[in-house]
């Protein structure tokens, strides 16, 4: 576990569903190009999951350690017999894919609804996996982050050759700025949750971020925000989860495969 969000410098902890819907809206109001996150403990690190399944030593996705570790997943997808990896898609597209598919990746998934990124927070609500801690939504501002579509045209030069379709991505990763991957082909999962993704430097942990703001979803409000969340908005497993797989995560979510 890490450092708890509830002391983030722009942190704000409502103390009612209604105060946290109305902090939510304020938060939308500023005009800011916003992503949203929502993760269902607020002392989990704002982090991808390759880097925190990574050693101690190679906690961040911009180190030479993990960076070396994404490149590697990339080669080896590149010559795996999926249709998703055929032809000349991008290491971008790869990555978008792993991620859909649960392979840890450096990229971290955000949404441009914080209605759904609420869900997510809330998603543990009735279990006892979120334990004790509250959630957390977070609304990151990246209106001035370079942006890279999974279709991005490739423009080589003679030393890209050797990875055709993945000079781009490899470039921006190891110049070492944040930037967001743009989906340019969609899946339904990805199109009912509004999804995005971010790939963040190696430093980044949002702690000391002036440009991001933690809402924090006391755990009492959780149940009541999830009613008003599937019964105003129809958010729901189904919903959000439109596959066989997502109907995995709602059998283990709701019990129906035991405590």
């Amino acid at each position: 576990m890490g450092t708890s969000w509830e002391n983030h410098q722009n942190a704000c902890s409502p103390t009612t569903a209604e105060g946290l819907l109305f902090e939510v809206a304020s938060v939308m109001a500023k005009g800011s190009v916003l992503r949203w996150r929502g993760q269902e403990r607020a002392d989990w690190p704002l982090q991808p999951s390759l880097a925190r399944t990574s050693q101690p030593t190679a906690t961040n996705a911009g180190t030479e350690a993990l960076r070396d570790r994404e490149f590697s997943l990339l080669d080896h997808a590149r010559h795996w017999p999926a249709r998703e990896f055929a032809g000349s898609v991008t290491d971008q597209e790869i990555m978008c894919v792993l991620q859909h598919h649960g392979t840890p990746t450096t990229l971290l998934d955000v949404t441009a609804d914080p209605h759904v990124a609420l869900w997510f927070a809330c998603r543990a609500a009735n279990s006892s996996r979120s334990g004790d801690s509250p959630g957390v939504i977070f609304a990151i501002e990246v209106g001035d982050w370079p942006e890279l579509r999974t279709d991005a045209p490739w423009h080589p030069t003679y030393d890209d050759l050797g990875h055709p379709g993945g000079f781009e991505y490899r470039n921006r990763v190891t110049a070492e700025r944040s930037f967001r991957v743009l989906p340019t082909r969609p899946d339904a999962r990805m199109i009912a949750q509004r999804a995005e993704l971010l790939h963040l430097v190696s430093d980044y942990d949002g702690q000391s971020d002036d440009h991001v703001t933690p809402i924090i979803v006391r755990k009492t409000l959780k149940p009541e925000l999830r009613r008003i969340l599937e019964r105003n908005l129809g958010l729901t497993h189904a919903h959000l989860f439109p596959d066989v797989a997502g109907f995995a995560l709602f059998a283990r979510d709701s019990g129906l495969l035991g405590p």
